[in-house]
């Protein structure tokens, strides 16, 4: 695997690769890395795929600011920029969570033209009802960190965060044993990364609805049985209109070390019926 990072006209990115083929652009949740599809990755290239797993602007090791967050275009900005410098050509592009609109932006028929993206796939997005959406933010938990507890509580605050957000988005399989570990301190990682911010209010402005139904390439949508964003999953598929899904057993792969390869193995199939 390579990594490498790239100057944008919004900040410096990094991104790791993997394989030789049409490129596959990974985009992570939040406050994730491409950390997260470390073990997806060489699922792609041994099936001639070459995996571009991005760190978002504000996350990983990728630049970060201060003040307001880049916007949903901005990041599309970003991602055009990538593409452009590394010279990929038939592009999928992959995004999740907080990343579905950088996708759905990309999957735009300008910036689909200009930037050779083949296909869509998105996994999970904001097209929940208002108050679900807010309650789910409100259980997951995220912020800025405690600051200093006379308890001492913040001085565990970030290991009990990443114990409870995998006990949410896998609450059938988690738990804390030596598979699982390596999970929570990869997030640990990530989020002092992002320096302990999971601001999600680029999305507020984004009409995502109305962008996916403006997508005219092939998309496969993604969920699974116990995804939190599960209710997003049919306002999604009706909003895209003709569109391939499919439903993941239980708890969503990607948080499953178990069942890994399973989420790439599901993209890898959607791709090569495109190719028949």
């Amino acid at each position: 695997m390579k990594r490498r990072y790239i100057d944008t006209r919004h900040g410096q990115i990094h991104l790791a690769e993997a394989g030789e083929g049409p490129a596959v652009l990974l985009m992570h949740w939040v406050p994730l890395s491409g950390r997260m599809y470390a073990h997806e990755m060489p699922v792609f290239a041994a099936a001639g795929y070459r995996a571009l797993a991005v760190d978002l602007m504000g996350f990983g090791r990728s630049d970060r600011r201060e003040g307001p967050v880049w916007s949903v275009a901005q990041h599309a900005e970003v991602l055009e920029d990538v593409l452009s410098e590394l010279g990929v050509r038939r592009v999928t592009v992959v995004g999740g969570h907080y990343s579905t609109p950088m996708a759905v932006e990309l999957a735009q028929a300008e910036r689909a033209a200009r930037c050779d993206i083949r296909a869509l796939v998105i996994d999970g997005g904001p097209m929940m009802p208002p108050e679900a959406l807010q309650a789910l933010l409100q259980r997951a938990r995220l912020g800025s960190g405690p600051g200093l507890k006379d308890d001492g509580s913040h001085r565990t605050w970030l290991w009990d965060q990443a114990v409870h957000t995998f006990g949410l988005f896998a609450p059938t399989d988690f738990k804390l044993d030596d598979a699982h570990l390596p999970q929570v301190y990869g997030f640990i990682a990530d989020f002092i990364d992002s320096g302990l911010r999971a601001d999600m209010s680029a999305l507020q402005a984004y009409d995502f609805g109305t962008r996916l139904a403006a997508v005219a390439i092939p998309t496969l949508v993604l969920t699974a049985q116990t995804e939190p964003l599960r209710a997003s999953f049919e306002p999604m598929v009706a909003a895209r209109g003709s569109c391939r899904t499919h439903v993941f057993p239980v708890d969503h792969p990607i948080n499953v070390p178990t069942r890994r390869g399973e989420f790439a193995n599901a993209i890898v199939r959607f791709m090569g019926d495109l190719d028949r």
